[in-house]
């Protein structure tokens, strides 16, 4: 059983002495919710004091409900990512100030199109960037006060700082044929800050590892400040379809490690089409009108000649489409 206690001032003078206060206990059976609590309070008040209600504060929902932007290479600025505020009423919000606190705030940086004020049922987005300035793991937190419930709300943010800069982000090798080998990739790995980075393994983990190969580097186990060097990767499937791994890192750059995710997909021998887009969508057309047209690219990826015998449009509608242009290269 859950217990409430609190207490009730009257507003009318001499009904309770002045200054005087009733204490009223509540018990629920179950869980009791804050705002329900607060519904009951005021509901009770205006029982014993009629004519007199009192002012029910905005409920603030913050969406996430924290965010982590994971590793970030110092001094570079993240991907944005968004909070939304929603006011669930009753009533307007009042917003006195959105800000970055915390241990780590100057990492973090944010900007809102909140104004002032937000209407029940309203809402406005703050967008978070994280760029740190040193190699360790920072955290801070979005605050906001106003008139609601709770109010500072906070969203707390969480990210880390490294030394280790990798180019490209990700590798997709495409398409390769069941049995051959890709030409090697290469994966950059620049150390952006002074001092020396020391690199405790370079391996190849994940689902499919054993589909990609290291087959070269000039990685050591030391790397200079400001200096690069370079990791070359192969794909070679062992069953058809989707392909993936990662490249993993390890060294004292800030994280523990970094990876470079790997993707690939097996065929078979022969000639294999791949369209690209998948799909196109058109929109709204007005009825007797022609939409601009769109392409469609036909791609033989296989290892051997591809003929065509026709291309059509198919289904149910196929009267509404058509292909003005046919060109094979």
């Amino acid at each position: 059983m859950a217990e409430l206690s609190g207490q009730v001032r009257a507003p009318v003078a001499g009904a309770i002495p002045r200054g005087n206060s009733i204490r009223i206990k509540f018990a629920a059976r179950g869980a009791l919710m804050a705002h329900g609590a607060a519904l009951c309070f005021a509901t009770l008040a205006m029982a014993l004091f009629p004519g007199h209600a009192l002012a029910a504060s905005p409920q603030v929902r913050l969406s996430p409900s924290s965010l982590a932007f994971g590793l970030q290479v110092v001094k570079t600025t993240s991907p944005p990512q968004v909070i939304n505020l929603t006011n669930n009423g009753p009533g307007t919000l009042t917003i006195n100030s959105i800000t970055i606190t915390g241990t780590n705030r100057v990492d973090f940086a944010q900007t809102n199109n909140c104004g002032l004020s937000v209407e029940q049922g309203g809402n406005c987005q703050i967008t978070v960037t994280f760029t740190p300035v040193i190699v360790a793991s920072l955290s801070a937190s979005v605050t906001v006060k106003d008139n609601g419930q709770g109010s500072p709300q906070t969203v707390p943010l969480t990210g880390t700082g490294t030394s280790v800069q990798l180019m490209p982000p990700s590798v997709n090798f495409g398409y390769e044929v069941l049995g051959d080998t890709s030409m090697p990739k290469m994966i950059q790995v620049t150390n952006v800050v002074s001092w020396t980075l020391t690199i405790t393994k370079i391996a190849i983990t994940g689902a499919n590892a054993g589909d990609f190969s290291e087959t070269s580097t000039t990685c050591g186990s030391q790397l200079n400040g400001n200096s690069s060097c370079e990791i070359f990767v192969a794909f070679a499937p062992t069953a058809y379809g989707a392909r993936s791994a990662m490249v993993v890192i390890t060294d004292n750059g800030g994280g523990g490690s970094q990876n470079v995710p790997l993707s690939g997909t097996g065929i078979p021998p022969g000639p294999y089409v791949a369209l690209s887009p998948a799909s196109l969508t058109f929109g709204n057309q007005r009825v007797g009108t022609s939409s601009p047209a769109q392409t469609v690219t036909l791609t033989n990826v296989g290892n051997e000649t591809l003929t065509i015998g026709s291309i059509t449009i198919t289904g149910t509608n196929r009267g509404d489409f058509a292909i003005p242009t046919n060109t094979n290269t």
